[in-house]
C-alpha cells in the first residue's frame, strides 16, 4: 500500500522531475516568459497581473478547477489500472531485436562514436515525435477516436494543467505509444550498437 501511495505521489507530483512538463524550471521559466509578454506586449502593470481577483478568475475558474480533478483522477488511474503498460517497451524492444537478428542474423555491432550517437539521438527523437504526430493526427480524423480527444479541446481557460486534460483511454493509448517508441527504438540500437547502448541508455 505504502508503494502504491508513493507511486500515485510521485505520478501526481512531478515538480522535481526533469522529464515533466511541470516540473518546476518549466514553470518558473512559462511563468517569467509570460510576465514578460504581458508587460511588454500588453502593457499590463505587475500590480494588474497579480491582482488576487486576476488571478482568483484565473487559477479558480471551473475549467482550471476541472482540469486540476481530471489531472488528479488519470494520476490515480495511471497508476493503479494502466501501470502494466509500462513493461510493453521490453517487449516491444526484445521482439525488435529478435526481429533484426532473423533478417540481419551476422551483423557487426558497430562501435559507437559521437557522430554514431548522434544519429541514434536524432532518430530516437524523430521516431518518437512521428509516433506522436500519427497518434494526435487519428485522434482528430476518426470519429471514435475524436469522441475520446474532444476533452482535451474543451478548456475555456488554459493553465498548465490543460495539457493533461485527457480521457484515461487517450491517456492508456499514449502509454502504449510511449513504450512502443522507447520499445523499438531501444531495441534497434541495442542491435546496432551491442554493448554499447543498453537498455537504460
Amino acid at each position: 500500500m505504502k508503494n502504491m501511495l508513493q507511486k500515485i505521489h510521485t505520478e501526481i507530483w512531478p515538480w522535481y522531475n526533469p522529464g515533466s512538463r511541470l516540473f518546476f524550471v518549466n514553470i518558473i521559466a512559462s511563468a517569467l516568459i509570460s510576465l514578460v509578454f504581458l508587460i511588454i506586449y500588453h502593457r499590463h502593470s505587475l500590480m494588474h497581473i497579480f491582482n488576487s481577483k486576476n488571478l482568483t478568475k484565473y487559477w479558480l475558474n471551473s475549467s482550471a478547477i476541472l482540469d486540476y480533478k481530471i489531472y488528479l483522477i488519470n494520476g490515480i488511474i495511471k497508476v493503479m489500472l494502466f501501470a502494466p503498460v509500462l513493461g510493453l517497451s521490453f517487449y516491444f524492444s526484445k521482439y525488435t531485436i529478435k526481429f533484426l537478428f532473423l533478417i540481419q542474423p551476422n551483423l557487426e555491432p558497430y562501435s559507437g562514436g559521437f557522430i554514431s550517437f548522434l544519429f541514434a539521438t536524432i532518430f530516437v527523437y524523430v521516431w518518437d515525435d512521428f509516433l506522436r504526430f500519427i497518434h494526435h493526427y487519428l485522434m482528430h480524423t476518426n470519429a471514435f477516436l475524436w469522441q475520446l480527444h474532444k476533452t482535451h479541446h474543451s478548456a475555456e481557460v488554459l493553465t498548465p494543467f490543460t495539457l493533461y486534460r485527457i480521457h484515461p483511454l487517450e491517456s492508456l493509448m499514449a502509454m502504449v505509444r510511449n513504450s512502443l517508441s522507447f520499445g523499438v527504438s531501444g531495441g534497434i540500437l541495442m542491435f546496432l550498437f551491442s554493448g554499447k547502448v543498453d537498455f537504460v541508455t
